[in-house]
């Protein structure tokens, strides 16, 4: 499963946008997961106008998101996956069972500033590679 070009725009602190996609293991077999990519993909932030390079960097901070007034998580069944998650393997899909894929993107509400005008975000790809068990 692949979650590609999500694209949001947050106006202020405290504002929040959610995707959340159900997976279902149809096959005959107990899945798991294998890998997971995105943890700690780059925010790209496109704004408009006079103040465009100024509204970005509000929003994504540098080119490495520092200072970003932004931050997005990856959910998977309501648990909070990070990159130093070591035991990816032992997350598990039993046959006919259905979990959801939470992707958070949130406006941090102790951000101090706005952005002049809109400005986009675009997440990096997240990626959810399951494996059935033999």
């Amino acid at each position: 499963m692949a979650i590609k070009n999500l694209k949001v725009t947050l106006r202020k602190p405290g504002d929040f946008a959610e995707l959340t996609v159900p997976v279902k293991n149809s096959g005959t077999a107990l899945a798991h997961v294998a890998y997971v990519s995105g943890f700690d993909g780059i925010l790209r932030c496109e704004g408009i106008g006079a103040y465009k390079e100024n509204d970005e960097k509000l929003i994504c901070g540098d080119i490495n998101n520092n200072m970003a007034s932004v931050k997005y998580s990856i959910y998977y069944d309501n648990t909070l996956l990070t990159n130093g998650l070591s035991d990816i393997r032992d997350i598990n899909l039993k046959t006919g069972d259905t979990k959801e894929v939470k992707v958070r993107l949130e406006y941090l509400s102790t951000a101090t500033k706005i952005p002049n005008e809109t400005v986009l975000i675009t997440l990096p790809e997240i990626d959810f590679i399951f494996q059935q068990s033999m």
